[in-house]
């Protein structure tokens, strides 16, 4: 039998290679288990010599320790090979001094009970498409993986003293992968007979070196938005079915600076209401014959340079109607931010001819609204320039200008849809039947006022006042503003330049603020309006992480994220410093202690951090009291806190993600409070 370390240098122990020769003969057909016999229960134990080595590629020599551990399984005493002076084997570990052309290593065989390996039954779907439809050697990797295949039989290779630095495998993989190479680590290890030298597992793999995809990143031209479109399916169109997307789709929510009363536009410009349900409404429109559905007529919906003006555009049967959207305060915008606003809804329709032929457009306009007496019946009232839509108490519901031909209302209020059988107040839902006179090649044009709240009888002169292109100017120019304050961003593609742009308005209009300014408003920040039903902040490192951290501070926005964070932990905040919310994340604590430093890093503003540090202190207080239990002796994970990842995963684990942020919070914290020579640095 050739020696398995003869690539090494090695003389592998006489006893060992006993073994190995005994379990070539187990391994022989004449001793495989008798027909209808449980193979595992006659199995003996697996014998499976192991060898690490180390330094093969650092550039100077330099301090290793190594200890093996093992769960389900057990390690025999260790040799240590090619060792110098200095180098040490005492009770499992090694030390030794490698790198710089010196590669030391340890020999040892694992014992462990033959054990039937089952693939997990219950990936997630995502997942489970990615096998189905990504890269084949990337789902043979996933599906080789510890997580996808579980195994109680564990090596665990320790790395530092304290148990924190290292990495584990499990049985299944050293049987079925046998060689792992771990560059970072400068750490190569190889099981079972025969295992590959360091030169020749390098060699193998030589052909595909440099295709990593962190290799190709570093070396190719930057990705273009071309390409990323080609190789994802176009989310945004309205054919696009996502199986599991809650109703009524995709939405683009628009409305005012953490304005109450908000709206959402789906693909095919219809508006819909938040889950907030502030105001419960619903608006669509439809043009030409029925047999054309207005999703086969969809031509694009794009927003005006990346601002919350959103124009769709139809084709249907020779005739074009473009729909531009967007939300304006209805007494115009105010000098203070307050979100106890009413809001309207602007939409300008334009019908446009294009075969040149004149000829009369049916148009159906359909409304629906929660009324505050669910058997209200609703009316039209119509005038030569307008229409309205009124309840019985005369509210205005839906205003519409334009030259309608004989406008009727119908009631056509069905079962009440999956999203609405919760709420106390089902829709009433009305249709307006007409038609447009649409000279050839001409256009003509329809004016909605969708308001909400809806208007007593008293305001209704003033939605009709408002003027369309004024209101299109004003809204146009505050978001403008608003992007002026902070910091510019422009790169060739302008697909990014207007996410840029975009995103800033995106993330103003999630909050709902209870009124106007002030240091003690209630304020909601969830972190969809359209996709769940959120009060408070449910989930505060997204909140204060990317939303305050990332958007708010790198671009210069430093005033909405201390009131963010304030808003934070009066939300979440509890008596002993820890920082709640949906799910318990084990992240949400550290989370607010990096956010709250990156703005006070970024902004310089020593009087907006130290409003921010009393409350910031109390989490740092639980956040290092959960660093120091870590510690404890007893923890199966020493020196990691145990917490909830996220949502689906509520059991406290050592989890990588929480880890980051306890270390990466408590450090920057204490560079912040350096900066201001607070006490308290040199402890985080």
């Amino acid at each position: 039998m050739p020696d398995p370390l003869h690539h090494f240098g090695y003389r592998f122990p006489t006893g060992c290679r006993a073994i190995l020769a005994l379990l070539a003969a187990l391994a022989s057909p004449a001793l495989a288990p008798t027909q209808g016999q449980d193979p595992l229960a006659a199995a003996p134990a697996v014998r499976l010599p192991l060898i690490l080595t180390w330094g093969h590629q650092s550039p100077a020599p330099h301090d290793f320790l190594i200890r093996l551990a093992g769960s389900h399984l057990t390690v025999s005493p260790p040799n240590l090979e090619r060792a110098e002076a200095g180098d040490s084997l005492h009770d499992g570990t090694a030390r030794t001094r490698a790198g710089g052309g010196d590669v030391d290593g340890l020999v040892c065989e694992l014992r462990f009970e033959p054990h039937a390996i089952h693939a997990i039954t219950n990936a997630q779907s995502i997942w489970n498409h990615l096998f189905q439809h990504g890269n084949p050697g990337a789902a043979r990797r996933l599906q080789s993986d510890p997580a996808f295949r579980p195994d109680p039989r564990q090596l665990t290779v320790h790395l530092d003293e304290s148990g924190t630095r290292g990495f584990t495998l499990t049985a299944d993989q050293l049987l079925s992968q046998k060689s792992f190479w771990l560059p970072e680590l400068d750490l190569f290890l190889t099981a079972g007979t025969n295992p590959p030298s360091f030169a020749e597992f390098q060699a193998q793999r030589e052909p595909q070196r440099g295709q990593r995809v962190l290799d190709r990143l570093a070396t190719e031209p930057e990705a273009t938005y071309a390409q990323y479109t080609a190789r994802w399916e176009d989310m945004g169109h309205p054919g696009f079915r996502n199986p599991h997307s809650i109703p009524p789709g995709h939405i683009v929510g628009i409305g005012w600076d953490s304005g109450l009363y908000k709206f959402g536009v789906d693909r095919l410009a219809r508006v819909h209401h938040d889950y907030a349900k502030a105001d419960q409404f619903e608006l669509g429109l439809d043009f030409g014959g029925p047999e054309t559905q207005l999703e086969a007529a969809w031509q694009r919906q794009q927003l005006a340079e990346g601002l919350p003006i959103l124009t769709t555009t139809f084709e249907k049967d020779g005739v074009r109607c473009d729909i531009e959207q967007f939300a304006c305060p209805l007494d115009g915008p105010p000098s203070e931010r307050r979100g106890d606003l009413k809001m309207v809804l602007l939409q300008q329709t334009t019908l446009t001819e294009l075969r040149g032929t004149p000829r009369t457009v049916p148009v159906r306009i359909a409304h629906g609204r929660a009324l505050s007496q669910a058997d209200s019946r609703i009316s039209a009232r119509v005038t030569p320039t307008h229409l309205a839509l009124e309840d019985e108490l005369g509210d205005l519901l839906l205003g519409v200008e334009g030259p309608l031909i004989s406008p009727e209302t119908t009631d056509v209020t069905p079962a009440p849809p999956e999203r609405e059988k919760t709420s106390p107040l089902p829709l009433r839902r009305h249709q307006v039947l007409s038609s447009v006179a649409l000279p050839a090649r001409g256009t003509v044009v329809l004016t909605l006022r969708l308001p909400s709240p809806t208007l007593a009888a008293g305001e209704q002169a003033k939605l009709f006042a408002l003027d369309y292109l004024a209101c299109r100017t004003a809204t146009a120019k505050f978001w403008n503003d608003q992007l002026a304050q902070g910091a510019h961003f422009e790169v060739p593609e302008q697909a990014v330049n207007t996410l840029f742009r975009a995103n800033l308005w995106h993330a103003r209009r999630l909050p709902r603020r209870h009124g106007g300014p002030g240091p003690e408003v209630k304020i909601d920040l969830p972190y969809s309006n359209f996709a769940y039903d959120q009060f408070g902040t449910p989930w505060p490192v997204n909140q204060s992480v990317y939303v305050d951290y990332m958007l708010y501070d790198l671009r210069g926005h430093h005033d909405l994220s201390e009131e963010e964070h304030a808003a934070i932990y009066r939300n979440n905040q509890e008596t002993n410093g820890h920082v709640g919310g949906f799910a318990n994340w084990g992240v949400y604590s550290p989370g607010m202690l990096y956010s709250v430093a990156q703005h006070a890093l970024l902004s310089g503003d020593r009087a907006s951090f130290e409003r921010l540090l009393p409350a910031t202190l109390r989490a740092l207080d639980w956040c290092l009291g959960e660093m120091r239990r870590a510690g404890e002796p007893g923890n199966p994970a020493p020196g990691l806190v145990l917490a909830p990842l996220n949502d689906l995963s509520h059991d406290p684990r050592s989890w990588a993600f929480n880890q980051a942020y306890f270390v990466a919070g408590v450090d920057l914290l204490g560079r912040a409070l350096a900066e201001i020579q607070h006490p308290r640095a040199a402890e985080c």
